[in-house]
């Protein structure tokens, strides 16, 4: 396919004389473009240069996006991020609509991920840039954006007609009579007034909304409007729904997990005096998520102790296991049975369990009695209670539901939340992984490859893969599928190919500057035709050769792994696999992610 890259500008240049279109413009445009591709960016700088001032221009958007380019990869120019955000500015401010969603998800992407001294992260006003290129039709902007509304802080936003506070009428009652309403088996009526309440910002009735859609009472189950309402409330001040907020982000399903995130919500619950949030900060303490913390058992016991202090069953089961291990505390079998003897007692029964597995009986009626609520002393919606209007009144009566506590589940300090394994990588992602035969029609012989499917209809692969051959195909789900190479950026070994079918792609990414060496990989690729081999590896390296960005592996790749893709032990792609070193021990390569998105978005 060499030959079709080297044509495609001369064919350009006779599309616009045999149309009339024979402008200084045209010409500059189109020397600019054959200078980008055969690399010299300084005179392609220039060239696009001119043409993005000139207003009125058909071709001025497609400059601008590529001047903000070579201005964010150093090309032709040195590398400017602010001049690239005012190119991209400009773009996507034209009425043409191609390049218009282009410089959008630039705009978007340089938000999400910030930039320093130029983009401070937003990720409001990332989905915002993502969803007017998704409007214009751009499919990866409207995965980053579905990704993106996944962050409560943005969902809200966005759904203003479910979050927003009425504009007009009154209250239909007080909350003292939506607690009374639900009392009686009015939930429907409860929820009236709570939502009425919650709108106008009240934290406790929107955390009192929050539990109706957690648990799907009156309204359907609704992770999103669940951790949106939590989410108001925690910002508003509730500490129960601060903890909440923490268990989501924690646990990284309703939201992307996030040990900060998880860290920051836990401590204002507990700085408010929430035991279980102290409890929980122990937990991250002596259990780090991050593979480069390293646990801290002093502060975990210190966590625990408070918690305890406060009301925590659960911190007493912590400290007892510290006692049992030796960790933070120096071993003491009798103090730990202590500690599980009074946690039994409150109706604890991984207390009562590892009291027995210490061969102790606990009292009798420790197993009969119910595991309190994480809240001591106080009932389920009491944690959220609003006070009555008038300060010195005794509180409304409160119902057992609206606002519960989370269950009263442990998360063992010694086993993290458990990631997916090798078979469900591989379940999740063949689909999206294909070997790509390289063929010249009437001629025998050819090559193979593999390929990442990244949207519905394209997909990415090596350059090297299709170079000098006329006919692409893949066998899909049982259908042969027939690609063809519309965009390659050879000094990256990027190439683009659009199928005749639908694609499965591979839908969530992880960047370049978030890997760390040391971090478990798998590769999926095609290598000697064995189609959908998996393998597994590290990083060994994060590298930068001639400007681009590639993730050294010890993932094993061979010849027809070459398009292939590199994720991480999530799941998510970080690389396609290009290259390895010939004789020099376990030296494999594969270009960041980053690169191919760059230039699949110059495809769209």
């Amino acid at each position: 396919m060499r030959s079709t890259f080297r044509l495609a500008p001369s064919l350009i240049v006779l599309a616009l004389v045999l149309g009339g279109c024979r402008t200084i413009q045209d010409v500059a445009y189109v020397k600019g473009s054959d200078a980008a591709n055969e690399g010299r960016y300084e005179e392609a700088f220039e060239r696009f240069k001119s043409v993005a001032a000139v207003d009125g221009y058909d071709g001025q958007a497609s400059a601008q996006y590529r001047l903000g380019e070579m201005y964010l990869n150093g090309q032709g120019t040195r590398r400017d991020p602010a001049a690239a955000k005012r190119m991209f500015e400009l773009a996507a401010a034209n009425t043409d609509r191609s390049w218009r969603r282009l410089a959008l998800y630039k705009l978007g992407a340089m938000h999400d991920e910030g930039m320093p001294g130029v983009v401070t992260k937003d990720r409001l006003k990332a989905a915002e840039y993502f969803k007017k290129a998704a409007d214009d039709g751009y499919d990866i902007a409207t995965d980053r954006l579905k990704s993106l509304q996944r962050h409560p802080e943005v969902f809200v936003p966005l759904h203003p007609e479910e979050f927003t506070r009425p504009e007009t009428g009154v209250a239909p009652a007080g909350l003292s009579a939506a607690f009374k309403a639900f009392e009686r088996g009015d939930a429907e009526g409860a929820l009236k007034i709570f939502m009425w309440h919650a709108k106008k910002g009240n934290e406790q009735a929107q955390a009192a909304v929050a539990k109706f859609y957690k648990d799907g009472l009156v309204v359907p189950k609704d992770p999103a409007k669940y951790a949106g309402w939590a989410w108001l409330a925690a910002r508003n001040g509730n500490p129960q729904a601060q903890f909440e907020m923490g268990l989501l982000y924690n646990e990284g399903e309703t939201v992307p997990g996030s040990d900060d995130e998880a860290l920051r919500w836990f401590s204002m619950a507990s700085t408010q005096g929430l035991a279980e949030a102290t409890n929980w900060l122990g937990i991250i303490a002596a259990n780090p998520v991050d593979k480069n913390v390293k646990p801290d058992w002093e502060k975990a016991v210190g966590h625990f102790r408070k918690a305890a202090e406060g009301g925590s069953v659960f911190a007493l089961v912590n400290l007892g296991d510290a006692m049992v291990e030796g960790r933070g505390l120096p071993k003491d079998a009798d103090g730990a049975r202590r500690l599980y003897q009074k946690a039994a007692d409150a109706g604890n029964v991984v207390a009562r369990r590892k009291l027995i597995e210490m061969g102790l009986t606990p009292i009798a009626k420790a197993a009969e009695t119910p595991v309190k609520p994480m809240v001591a002393t106080k009932s389920a919606a009491a944690a959220v209670a609003i006070p009555s209007a008038t300060p010195t009144a005794a509180p409304a009566p409160v119902p057992p539901v609206p606002v519960a506590p989370p269950p009263p589940v442990v998360v063992s300090m010694t086993v993290p939340l458990p990631k997916p394994s090798p078979v469900e990588i591989y379940s999740k992602l063949s689909p999206s992984v294909f070997r790509l035969i390289a063929v010249n029609v009437g001629k025998d012989g050819g090559a193979t490859g593999s390929a990442v499917a990244l949207t519905g209809s394209l997909a990415i692969t090596n350059c090297h893969v299709t170079d000098g051959h006329d006919g692409l195909g893949a066998k899909l789900g049982g259908q042969v599928a027939v690609f063809r190479v519309i965009n390659g950026n050879r000094k990256k070994d990027m190439c683009v190919i659009k199928a005749d079918q639908r694609l499965v792609p591979a839908t969530d990414v992880r960047r370049y500057s978030d890997l760390k060496v040391g971090e478990k990989v798998y590769a999926i690729g095609s290598p000697k035709s064995l189609e959908n081999t998996i393998s597994e590896g590290i990083v060994s390296g994060l590298r930068t050769s001639d400007g681009v960005r590639y993730v050294q592996t010890t993932a094993p790749i061979a010849p027809g792994s070459s398009g292939g893709g590199l994720f991480d032990e999530e799941g998510r792609l970080i690389g396609i696999t290009t290259w390895k070193v010939p004789g020099e021990g376990n030296l494999n390569f594969a270009v960041a992610v980053d690169e191919a998105l760059e230039v699949l978005d110059r495809s769209k």
